[in-house]
């Protein structure tokens, strides 16, 4: 469990708790993991599954809402729904058990965060702003 703010209480189940001091060793926590799993209700965009891609760890995450922006179920995350507990195990027990799903998600999970770099970002919103300019100078 990687917790960066707080260590949560959770008295009886058997846990270790990581909290990662740099960059980099978050980079080697998501490295290291077989499986990142996200199970957030609400997200706006879900940096951390973002973040798991990058560094090659399959992800399995609810449908939470931002994801979808470069999630796509069964090819860069197993996607399930929230507040489903039986549906998240069901996604780490199949991205743990079925190595070509897993390798799968990895090479999806790869291309879908090549897409949202830095350099595209702002060519996408230099775009908008122009496009929203030009639509109100033409009216």
């Amino acid at each position: 469990m990687i917790c960066t703010e707080t260590i949560l209480p959770l008295p009886g189940i058997p846990h270790r708790t990581f909290q990662p001091k740099t960059d980099q060793e978050m980079v080697d926590l998501y490295r290291s993991a077989d499986v990142f799993v996200s199970t957030s209700w609400m997200e706006g965009f879900g940096l951390p599954p973002l973040e798991a891609m990058v560094c090659g760890t399959p992800v399995v995450t609810t449908n939470s809402g931002g994801i979808l922006d470069f999630c796509e179920h069964g090819h860069s995350a197993y996607i399930v729904p929230p507040k489903n507990p039986e549906s998240i195990a069901e996604g780490i027990m199949q991205v743990l058990t079925d190595q070509a799903l897993a390798q799968k998600l990895v090479r999806g999970g790869l291309h879908s965060a090549s897409r949202l770099t830095q350099q595209n970002f702002e060519t996408n919103i230099v775009q908008a702003i122009e496009d929203i300019y030009h639509a109100r100078i033409s009216k």
